[in-house]
């Protein structure tokens, strides 16, 4: 018997679909340096904040969905980089890094201070200071896909 967690991961990984392709694009223009939120990159991409978890899952799986996503496309120019994807400057609300299974918490922690982020408060409630470090922007131009271009599935 597979979860409703377990249903939600296999959804995202067996399909991939342009709305995935916005949210791995809209990650990669997050400036080194900087951090954003889930809720703010489903803004980016014009869907609501509570589109959160949807972006969190896709970053879950970046992996696997960049690689299925870049077999897909032609245009070497649209495909995304897997080994400079920034997955670790999303956040969660607040500047604290979302729970993870793995040392996932600890590989992200250790990339944000490679790139100078400093980590306020103390033990459980440590996290970035999202007025000095956040990026908010109310728009982004980022790469995206036509139906044609490519064969995803219909969006989700």
């Amino acid at each position: 018997m597979t979860t409703r967690q377990q249903e939600l991961d296999l959804k995202i990984v067996n399909a991939p679909n342009k709305t995935q392709y916005r949210v791995l694009s809209a990650v990669t223009k997050v400036p080194k340096g900087k951090v954003t939120t889930y809720g703010h990159i489903a803004e980016l991409i014009g869907k609501p904040r509570s589109y959160s978890r949807v972006v969190g899952q896709n970053l879950k799986h970046c992996k696997l969905i960049i690689k299925q996503l870049n077999e897909t496309l032609d245009d070497e120019s649209k495909k995304i980089d897997q080994n400079s994807f920034p997955w670790w400057r999303i956040l969660s609300q607040g500047g604290s890094l979302a729970k993870r299974g793995n040392s996932g918490e600890a590989k992200q922690k250790t990339k944000l201070e490679e790139e100078g982020l400093e980590f306020v408060g103390s033990g459980n409630k440590k996290h970035i200071d999202m007025k000095e470090y956040g990026w908010f922007p109310s728009k982004v131009e980022y790469k995206d896909v036509k139906d044609e271009e490519v064969d995803f599935d219909k969006e989700e």
